[in-house]
C-alpha cells in the first residue's frame, strides 16, 4: 500500500472530505487529491502536517505490514480514529491483502456520521450495545442491541445514534474501503 492510499484510507475512516483535510493542512484540494492518488510525492513537512491533521504519526504512513496466514491484534495495538462528534472507529482487520474489513464504531449520545458511504461489496452491521439507526439510501432502520442488518454496499449508508446513551456497533464489509 502506498502513502497516498494510506492517507486516503485514514481520511475515509474519519469521514472527512478532501476539502476538510486540505483546509486544515493549508494545502489545496487538488494537491491533496494528487497525493492520495499517488500522482505527486509530498514533502516530509507536508506529510507531518497531514499526519497531525488526521491525528496519526507520520510513521503510520510508512509501516509495511508483515504478510502472514493469520494476524493477532492485541487490544492495546488497535488503531483508533476519532471522527467528528466524538465518534470513534477502531479498525480490527490489518491484513493488507484481505478483502474482509471489520470495524467497531462507538457513537456518543445524539451523534451521527454525516457523510454517507457508497461502494462495491456487501456489508453488515451488528449492534453490540445501545440503539442505532442505519440509513440505507433515504430510509432508516432502527436496530437495538443484538440486532443485525445486512445490505449491499452500493446503497448509500450511514449510522446515527438518536438516543441519550452511547451505542457501539460492529461493521464488517467486503471489499475493504479503508
Amino acid at each position: 500500500m502506498t502513502i497516498g492510499s494510506r492517507l486516503k484510507r485514514i481520511r475515509s475512516v474519519k469521514h472527512l472530505r478532501l476539502k476538510d483535510v486540505a483546509d486544515a493542512a493549508d494545502i489545496s484540494v487538488s494537491y491533496l487529491s494528487q497525493i492520495e492518488n499517488n500522482k505527486v510525492n509530498a514533502s516530509i513537512s507536508t506529510l507531518q502536517i497531514l499526519a497531525k491533521t488526521l491525528g496519526i504519526q507520520v510513521a503510520d504512513l510508512f509501516i509495511q505490514p508483515v504478510k502472514s496466514d493469520f494476524t493477532i491484534i492485541r487490544k492495546d495495538e488497535r488503531r483508533n480514529y476519532k471522527g467528528a462528534g466524538g465518534i470513534t472507529e477502531t479498525i480490527l482487520s490489518f491484513q493488507e491483502d484481505s478483502v474482509l474489513e471489520s470495524t467497531i464504531i462507538e457513537f456518543p449520545p445524539k451523534s451521527r456520521i454525516k457523510s454517507k458511504a457508497k461502494h462495491e461489496g456487501e456489508e453488515f452491521t451488528y449492534v453490540i450495545s445501545g440503539s442505532i439507526n442505519v440509513w440505507l439510501d433515504d430510509q432508516f432502520y432502527n436496530l437495538d442491541e443484538g440486532d443485525i442488518i445486512f445490505y449491499i454496499s452500493s446503497l448509500e449508508h450511514t449510522w446515527e445514534n438518536k438516543k441519550n446513551k452511547k451505542a457501539i456497533i460492529f461493521v464488517v464489509n467486503t471489499p475493504k474501503s479503508y
